[in-house]
């Protein structure tokens, strides 16, 4: 009924380091991977001959019931929102980024989407936003740190800071990068937590009374984005934010 959509992403060069496997061109193995599925999904035999992805004869076991499902390429740094606006139905920006952010992402986008040659009112935009609701601001705020910081250990800083910085964060001050590192070697994840700011966690997620994490949300859809995908920071807040949302 038209309901599901793909979401296929790059393996990036840092992910290939962290998991022992060879680099293999993001942006190229990604855009065939996304041809080789457009192919298969027409639910004929069909080959696919690229610099990664090669195969002759293949066909799905059952007939598909779209042909077309839309694919929506995650992307957070430049060069992957414009790999997106290139190849993708759509985009699914990142989690743990500011309204701010997301305009100047899509920018970018709708860029690279008519310099193709596509109708960037076809685009469509989607973005995972961070939730955090309690009763309390402060409560609200504690409840989101850790999915915050972990965007800042040393695993992850290397590919979302600086991308996102490039692409316009105005939350992420490079001068606090070498002071989350030191937290970490000092303190594992407990001592980063403690030293992620409040400001990163008020700019880059939806937190705070109901009222507050409505007008964040609404935020993110002023700027451009059509469908925001919405993430609890705790189990204990799902039913809430279902409600909220749902009303």
């Amino acid at each position: 009924n038209g309901r599901m959509t793909l979401s296929p992403g790059a393996c990036t060069n840092t992910h290939a380091a962290r998991y022992g496997i060879e680099e293999l061109k993001p942006p190229l193995t990604l855009t065939e991977w996304v041809e080789a599925i457009r192919v298969i999904l027409k639910g004929e035999e069909s080959s696919y001959h690229g610099d990664f992805v090669n195969f002759d004869g293949a066909r799905l076991s059952f007939t598909p019931y779209r042909t077309h499902i839309p694919m929506l390429i995650p992307a957070t740094s430049t060069t992957g929102l414009r790999l997106a606006g290139r190849i993708g139905d759509g985009v699914m920006l990142n989690a743990v980024c500011s309204p701010e952010y997301s305009a100047n992402a899509l920018k970018l986008l709708r860029q690279s989407v008519e310099e193709s040659g596509r109708n960037w009112d076809n685009f469509q935009v989607a973005q995972i936003v961070n939730c955090s609701i309690e009763d309390t601001h402060a409560a609200a705020v504690d409840a989101m740190r850790w999915e915050v910081a972990t965007k800042f250990d040393p695993i992850q800083m290397p590919f979302i800071a600086g991308p996102k910085m490039r692409v316009g964060e105005p939350y992420i001050r490079e001068s606090d990068l070498p002071g989350f590192i030191e937290a970490w070697e000092r303190g594992g994840k407990e001592a980063l937590v403690k030293a992620v700011p409040d400001s990163y966690i008020e700019g880059m997620t939806a937190v705070g009374t109901p009222e507050e994490v409505q007008d964040k949300v609404a935020k993110y859809h002023e700027v451009g984005v059509h469908m925001t995908v919405l993430r609890p920071a705790a189990r204990h807040q799902t039913q809430r934010l279902l409600d909220l949302f749902a009303a």
